[in-house]
């Protein structure tokens, strides 16, 4: 909800908002994981990674292709989207 808000001179906002929903949608398999939970970073990534993928194993290839670059966009943090994102994650975590 918060990627919604976001302004639209410096970023694309749809291309934000795909960004949320995809990681929110891999939680619903690994739940919100904190960093209380003390997880280490590389178990975080496999268990949301095997998330994503049980997620969208039955979609068209192309679509499947598409939804899981996105994905890993967002992990590594390959567009400033993807880094808006991941800061907009922490902040609704603190909410």
């Amino acid at each position: 909800m918060i990627a919604l808000t976001l302004p639209t001179n410096e970023l694309n906002k749809d291309k934000c908002i795909k960004i949320a929903l995809l990681h929110d949608l891999a939680e619903v398999i690994v739940g919100d994981i904190i960093p209380s939970e003390n997880m280490p970073a590389k178990e975080k990534k496999e268990k949301e990674d095997k998330a994503m993928k049980i997620m969208i194993q039955d979609l068209d290839e192309d679509i499947k292709n598409e939804l899981y670059s996105i994905h890993k966009e967002y992990e590594n943090g390959d567009s400033k989207e993807a880094v808006v994102v991941k800061e907009l994650d922490k902040l609704e975590m603190l909410l």
